[in-house]
């Protein structure tokens, strides 16, 4: 069952990342992301401490991570998204970096699954 719920929340995310366009997702990534640190600047660990199934409510996840960039329903579940980029100037101001984070809700917003994914995007 875990294995489909991260097919389906890879397979939401990808089709509303697509649905944005490029300005969009940078006025929404400015938005989004108002914690103390960068989505991209968190470890797994960090994830996983901040984010635990069965516990972590919707309200503690948009107290960290601000508004998602898409909201989606399924069936009874809510999909939260989050997409946050850094994209250096020019060379040598360190490497592009890329991360996503989606968050499944129950009815009554508690998170039942999430996937985050971080990456340095080589030159």
């Amino acid at each position: 069952m875990t294995k489909w719920r991260f097919i389906i929340v890879a397979s939401l995310s990808a089709f509303l990342m697509s649905c944005a366009n490029t300005s969009d997702q940078t006025r929404s990534t400015a938005q989004t992301i108002q914690s103390d640190k960068r989505l991209f600047a968190y470890s797994e660990s960090e994830m996983s401490r901040y984010l635990q199934r069965g516990v972590t409510h919707q309200n503690q996840v948009a107290a960290r991570f601000g508004q998602p960039l898409g909201i989606s329903q399924s069936g009874d579940f809510t999909y939260w998204n989050y997409l946050d980029s850094r994209v250096p100037k020019t060379r040598g101001e360190g490497k592009a970096s890329l991360a996503t984070l989606n968050v499944v809700f129950n009815p009554q917003g508690i998170l039942v699954d999430y996937n985050f994914q971080s990456q340095e995007i080589p030159d």
